[in-house]
């Protein structure tokens, strides 16, 4: 019986030895690091004079995005029906909520309206912007790489009683933009142009959009 009991013992120090140096191995093990990125580039000139738009506020409501896109991956597309993803390396936020808070961040920055609110406050604006993501993706080809960013977005007058008068304008936008340097980093600043410019073509469009209503208003 001693023998037996022995012979427990022996294998059970011979487990938590074992454990003891599987985990050493384990812990000493470099963690993998994950870079993340952004977009990043200088809000567009202002679009003109607004001054109709003095008094106005306008709001963003959460940008929504398809399937393919909900996600940080950084999402490229090497062959027809194949996608792929960037290995350690991921967007900072998703792309519905990146997109959405630079758009917000450019109107701000072009001081056309009295003030400029976030999803927070959507109901506090008489115009709405609301939209989604379609494509946000990096496309690979032999003659070259593009960033492709689709966005599609629908202009809201909180002022007018019925849908089809509130509804100013529903427009898609995309820009494709030549990758010079492959891999994340030239996706990052590929995809931050094209969003540059799609940005530049929106808020031409809330200036014009957003002037008429007033005017009509003032009119009637």
């Amino acid at each position: 019986m001693n023998l037996v009991k022995q012979k427990k013992n022996g294998l059970l120090c011979l487990g938590l030895v074992l454990l003891f140096f599987c985990g050493g191995c384990l812990g000493s093990q470099a963690p993998i690091m994950v870079r993340q990125w952004s977009l990043e580039y200088d809000p567009p000139a202002k679009p003109g004079d607004v001054n109709p738009l003095a008094d106005q506020t306008i709001s963003l409501k959460r940008f929504t995005a398809s399937m393919d896109f909900i996600t940080d991956d950084m999402v490229y597309r090497p062959d027809d029906y194949e996608r792929g993803v960037y290995p350690y390396n991921r967007w900072r936020v998703r792309p519905a909520e990146m997109v959405g808070d630079m758009l917000l961040r450019d109107i701000k920055a072009a001081d056309m309206f009295k003030a400029a609110f976030g999803p927070e406050r959507a109901d506090d604006a008489r115009f709405v912007l609301e939209g989604g993501v379609s494509r946000f993706l990096e496309v690979d080809a032999k003659e070259n790489w593009q960033a492709e960013l689709e966005l599609s977005l629908t202009l809201l007058d909180r002022q007018e009683k019925h849908l089809p008068q509130r509804i100013l304008f529903q427009k898609q936008y995309e820009a494709m933009i030549p990758i010079k340097e492959k891999g994340a980093a030239g996706l990052a600043k590929a995809m931050s142009l094209a969003m540059s410019r799609i940005s530049e073509k929106v808020l031409v469009d809330l200036k014009l959009a957003c002037e008429k209503a007033v005017l009509k208003k003032q009119e009637d």
